[in-house]
């Protein structure tokens, strides 16, 4: 059992004092006493152990499409930060902002990988996103925005998605109308293997709201990464110049790219050069989705139950009953 107090503990025995001090004359005293036990009794705010919780459900399903090429380390923003760092940072808010919803991370390189279906686990997905690193010099061949695309069918054109041996995992029914689709594709825009964007209209009606969000300048920033996979060391990715020197290669944002795959899509497109751009992105999907479908929901758990509202109702009914009495005394005195 535990207590928090609406109004600090000395303030509200001072007014329960000046309360009781005021005495009514005749049997109503007694009343007086019940309604200020009561009073005081509400504003504890007692809580106490629950095996059932209530949660928010808002019927809401946000998938992650995030590009994991190497141009995603450039480091460039906010200076030289990079940005693959700055989207796990602007992924962990956004998860915050859709407290309820379940969520999926698909990644793109030079293939598509569904590497989260689904969940209402979130630590599952954050860990997932931090563990990004981009792709091993290796075996970076160039970049394809093409590839989301793919990322994009993996998550949703899927009729279920199964996370086999793992009961955290929910299942995604493609053919479920009552919930709210959003999508956050997260890319510096950037194509570097020659092929040409490709249409992603066909994935527009899967979708009810989100975002293509970009990173990166236009001036570009220097990658380092790691040569080989599970590498600790990282080098400077360069290009030979005319004089035969190592100059650093740039990776450089490409916004045409973006706007085009946010308008196929039917959502919207920010530049994401500081974490406050995040902010209005997220207030527009919010209003967005506030017509959706939403419920509380009885769940198994370790949690704590109010107990005011005893208290409350039965301070009503006290009420009711001395607005009784004094009618009556007054239709006796008449």
């Amino acid at each position: 059992m535990t207590f928090n107090p609406v109004i600090p503990l000395p303030m509200m025995i001072i007014i329960c004092i000046l309360l009781i001090v005021m005495k009514r004359k005749g049997k109503k005293f007694i009343i007086q006493l019940i309604v200020v036990a009561l009073l005081f009794a509400i504003n504890l705010r007692i809580t106490i152990p629950s095996d059932n919780v209530t949660t928010i459900k808002n019927e809401v399903d946000v998938l992650f499409v995030i590009d994991n090429t190497i141009s995603m380390l450039a480091e460039d923003y906010e200076g030289d930060g990079r940005r693959i760092d700055a989207v796990k940072e602007n992924v962990s808010t956004i998860i915050d902002s859709f407290e309820g919803a379940r969520f999926s991370l698909a990644t793109f390189t030079d293939v598509a990988t569904v590497q989260v279906p689904f969940t209402s686990e979130t630590d599952l997905v954050l860990q997932a996103v931090d563990a990004l690193n981009g792709q091993a010099a290796i075996y970076a061949q160039g970049t394809s925005l093409n590839v989301g695309a793919d990322a994009l069918e993996a998550s949703l054109v899927r009729t279920s998605q199964h996370r086999h041996g793992n009961s955290q995992v929910d299942d995604y029914e493609n053919g479920d109308e009552d919930r709210i689709r959003v999508v956050f594709f997260i890319s510096d825009g950037e194509i570097t293997d020659d092929s040409r964007l490709s249409s992603f209209e066909d994935y527009a009606e899967l979708i009810d709201t989100g975002a293509v969000l970009g990173y990166g300048t236009r001036a570009g920033g220097q990658m380092h990464v790691r040569e080989y996979p599970y590498s600790e060391d990282t080098i400077l990715i360069t290009h030979t110049g005319d004089d035969f020197s190592q100059i650093p290669g740039l990776a450089i944002y490409d916004e045409g790219n973006l706007q085009d795959i946010s308008e196929d899509l039917g959502i919207t497109y920010s530049h994401i050069q500081h974490a406050s751009d995040l902010d209005e992105v997220l207030k527009g999907i919010q209003d967005q989705i506030d017509e959706g479908t939403f419920k509380s929901e009885e769940t198994a758990g370790v949690g704590v139950a109010e107990t005011y509202y005893f208290f409350a109702g039965a301070l009503v009914i006290v009420l009711v009953v001395d607005f009784i009495l004094c009618r009556r005394k007054l239709g006796k005195e008449r």
